[in-house]
């Protein structure tokens, strides 16, 4: 097989949407080469990049809208938060957006929607991304009583905390009635503040 031609020094050294190699005079048949690989559709990227949790993430965002941010896992390896190593390498990307129609799903890609003001949104590496306290909220659906309390020691147990308990409680508050409030309430209750030694 013959050895493909070289992409334009532009395209050479991250991802790219094919959107943008087609108006720049790429064809279909040039993206479909085995030196690039598709993480996402749309999406395109050197075969060689590795495509740890972060990178997925950041290649995600090449796709979305005002409307979308990252949540839960994809949020918590944004921040470098603590989680439990079933969790930790999740490569699966997590993106939330409030209106059912602006959803962006798709391999690789579970898409949430949540009600308006639920999450607190901050800029992380440009990226658009729950906050620590909201993080700790949406996991309490996945993480068991122990390991909550001990993400939750993690944000608040530190010299320069990521939060304070009372950004814990306006989380938990903000998603009550729903799905692990009654986790974070008992959660919270064992959640020491205090700087580690």
């Amino acid at each position: 097989m013959r050895r493909p031609a070289p992409l334009p020094p532009a395209f050479c050294d991250g991802a790219f949407r094919t959107a943008t190699a087609l108006a720049h005079g790429i064809g279909p048949e040039r993206l479909r080469r085995q030196d690039l690989a598709h993480p996402f559709q749309g999406i395109n990227a050197p075969a060689t990049l590795e495509l740890d949790g972060c990178t997925l993430i950041r290649l995600r965002a090449l796709t979305l809208t005002d409307e979308h941010r990252f949540t839960h896992t994809s949020a918590a390896q944004l921040h470098g938060l603590w989680l439990p190593t079933r969790l930790r390498d999740d490569p699966t990307v997590h993106v939330t957006c409030e209106d059912q129609r602006h959803r962006r799903g798709g391999r690789g890609v579970r898409s949430h929607v949540a009600l308006p003001e639920t999450d607190v949104v901050v800029r992380v590496r440009g990226l658009p991304t729950q906050s620590p306290a909201d993080v700790w909220a949406t996991m309490a659906t996945a993480l068991d009583r122990t390991e909550l309390i001990t993400l939750g020691d993690h944000l608040v147990r530190r010299r320069d905390p990521w939060c304070t308990l009372a950004d814990l409680d306006a989380a938990r508050r903000r998603r009550r009635g729903r799905r692990g409030a009654r986790a974070m309430t008992d959660a919270l209750d064992q959640v020491r503040p205090g700087p580690t030694r």
